[in-house]
């Protein structure tokens, strides 16, 4: 995030170009090559940030995980919805997505980490789906009467503060054999996710202060004994 005097009004869209910048850097320090994050801000003031999003279609693409020019053999969807926090005056994202695809083609997800802050949403905030046959959910809907499938259920993942972040789904991504990642990629990983973390701490501290000032309090006791 772009840093701005006490006062400044901020700048979506030039915020979320250099937060966009910055997870194009990690991606192509990782598990992509030459891949270029946009952001632009669209109708209704949120700003939509993906690959190949354009001020006239914001249809996000998906990314090749190759790290060189061999073919990619599975695509990655990844999609934000930006906005600047009314409190904090902070760039804040309140929609996203990650999912695997064997291809391009939309609605063939393996599995998806989704998180909005719809007020209106009855599933958890952030949660996850996962493509497939469950023959034990099957037995479960039978006796309990309900008509859900594997992929229609949505596994809470943390909530808003401690949900998934691209890093974890890149670092899986490559634990699990699916792409090939460049050197120093785990140092790459380490530092994007220590600071999204971090943002995620100041955001949880500013929602609820009495327990931050608690563990100070604490901890400045621990060290005046």
């Amino acid at each position: 995030m772009q840093s701005r005097r006490a006062g400044q009004t901020p700048d979506l869209e030039a915020e979320a170009r250099s937060w966009a910048d910055g997870l194009s850097d990690l991606l192509n320090r990782t598990i992509t090559d030459g891949v270029r994050l946009s952001a632009v801000v669209r109708q209704g003031g949120l700003c939509t940030v993906a690959r190949g999003v354009t001020k006239t279609s914001l249809t996000p693409g998906v990314i090749p995980l190759t790290i060189s020019q061999a073919p990619a053999r599975c695509f990655l969807y990844a999609a934000w919805t930006l906005d600047i926090d009314s409190e904090s005056d902070r760039l804040t994202v309140t929609k996203s997505k990650f999912a695997l695809r064997n291809d391009d083609q939309e609605g063939k997800d393996i599995f998806s980490y989704e998180y909005g802050t719809d007020p209106d949403e009855e599933y958890p905030e952030a949660h996850l789906h996962v493509a497939g046959e469950s023959p034990l959910l099957e037995q479960l809907c039978e006796r309990t009467g309900a008509d859900k499938r594997l992929r229609d259920l949505h596994f809470p993942v943390g909530g808003r503060r401690f949900r998934p972040s691209l890093e974890d789904v890149i670092e899986m991504l490559v634990a699990e054999g699916f792409v090939k990642a460049r050197p120093g990629w785990e140092d790459a990983i380490d530092a994007s996710r220590r600071a999204f973390q971090a943002g995620q701490l100041r955001a949880a501290i500013r929602q609820d202060l009495g327990p931050a000032r608690e563990e100070l309090e604490a901890l400045d006791r621990e060290t005046a004994t």
